[in-house]
């Protein structure tokens, strides 16, 4: 569809339009990923020059201006290594074209130390995109910000973007090289109870927006909406440690995401940093034809005006009644929100690796004999249970979510 619509041509055509953009095509993903191709890539020479070669090709017939690598989840020793002699390839074939070469990468510690062999990764990378967000998520019966920028004091893990970025530049990523991850969508829940605090049991994902249509997900134009139009009230955080997330009673739908005033106060810790810059997942998401009276793309354009040196004054997230508070850490922003105290946490009932599922390896992806659209990403033992995208099932042999004529699922 992208050839025949000429998409691509179209979308490298911006580039007459702004002067010094570049643009990347992409491969991976968070599905594709999970195959086992990118290890078997990687541990055979002669399929790297292969896909080198293809590679250089394709950049030149469409116009791109460089490759971003967005295998998500190299988990052995043999991967790191073939994933350093991946870009090494790439890096070389590259520099004659002056094309550019990125990664997607993961901001969990035992990913990173896993899959990557970071003074390599910064050796031949221009930058990484670190993915920091979807750190929490319906496949937990708990509900909790997906994205935090700083450590809580409930939390038990490391969890938070501000612990990634470190992580990484400890292991020997230059800051500057570094692009960090802000979300324009919240991950949502079905709360358990009447609680509602970070923490709370959810008995699952949360229902689905009106547009972006998938289950424990919502755009942030969808959000603020919601907020406008409909009986959620909304919750911030002291300090901004965290977005702020918001519920509504009579569904017992739970929505965590990052705001305006978020977006200003990660901006201004990548700022303070001196990392490299920020990548938005994605813009299709951000309130685009100003739906909710903040100006489009109100989350992007709080980005540009904070690396600019600018402070944007910036509305309420939603037309409420304001309170007179401001946020901590970012004492130039004019900023009001319907709550400024969080309640206590509620304990969870258990977490992701407290699961009754025993890993068949250290790493990888296995099915769940209980459920054939779901499947359990075992990470050194640890078994997370995650669900694959409406209407799939998991096939084992591929480690992939896929269509169900093509998978031989039992329930136990």
């Amino acid at each position: 569809m992208d050839i025949d619509n000429q998409f691509y041509a179209k979308f490298n055509a911006l580039k007459q339009r702004k002067a010094g953009l570049k643009t990347l095509i992409a491969i991976g993903g968070w599905n594709d990923s999970m195959s086992p191709k990118y290890s078997q890539l990687v541990s055979d020479p002669n399929k790297i020059k292969t896909f080198v070669n293809s590679v250089l090709t394709f950049l030149q017939r469409y116009g791109f201006d460089g490759l971003d690598v967005d295998w998500e989840y190299p988990a052995t020793a043999a991967d790191k290594a073939g994933l350093t002699q991946l870009l090494a390839a790439l890096r070389s074939a590259f520099a004659p074209y002056g094309y550019l070469l990125t990664l997607a990468v993961n901001v969990g510690q035992p990913t990173i130390d896993a899959g990557y062999d970071v003074p390599n990764v910064n050796k031949y990378a221009d930058f990484i995109n670190v993915m920091s967000y979807d750190m929490h998520g319906s496949w937990e019966n708990f509900v909790d910000h997906h994205a935090p920028l700083y450590k809580r004091s409930y939390d038990s893990t490391t969890l938070q973007v501000d612990f990634g970025v470190q992580y990484w530049i400890s292991k020997g990523m230059e800051p500057s090289k570094i692009s960090m991850g802000i979300p324009t969508y919240g991950r949502s829940f079905i709360l358990a109870t009447s609680a509602v605090a970070p923490l709370s049991p959810a008995t699952g994902p949360g229902t689905r927006g009106p547009l972006t249509g998938d289950d424990g997900f919502l755009a942030y134009y969808e959000i603020c909406n919601y907020l406008r139009t409909s009986s959620w009230q909304q919750v911030t955080t002291p300090g901004n440690l965290m977005g702020p997330y918001a519920y509504n009673t009579a569904t017992r739908n739970w929505v965590g995401y990052d705001d305006i005033s978020t977006v200003i106060t990660k901006t201004q810790y990548i700022l303070d940093n001196g990392i490299g810059g920020a990548m938005v997942w994605d813009i299709s998401m951000d309130d685009f034809l100003n739906t909710c009276g903040q100006g489009v793309n109100p989350l992007m354009n709080a980005i540009v005006a904070t690396i600019n040196g600018n402070s944007p004054a910036v509305p309420t997230s939603a037309p409420v009644q304001p309170s007179t508070s401001a946020p901590v850490n970012n004492p130039t922003t004019t900023t009001t929100t319907t709550t400024t105290t969080t309640p206590a946490p509620a304990a969870p009932t258990n977490g992701p690796s407290n699961l009754k599922f025993t890993c068949p390896a250290p790493n990888g992806f296995f099915s769940n004999p209980s459920d054939c659209g779901s499947y359990y990403n075992c990470y050194s033992n640890n078994a997370v249970l995650q669900k694959c995208p409406t209407g799939l099932y998991f096939n084992q042999p591929v480690a992939s979510c896929d269509w169900p004529a093509n998978v031989a699922c039992t329930v136990a």
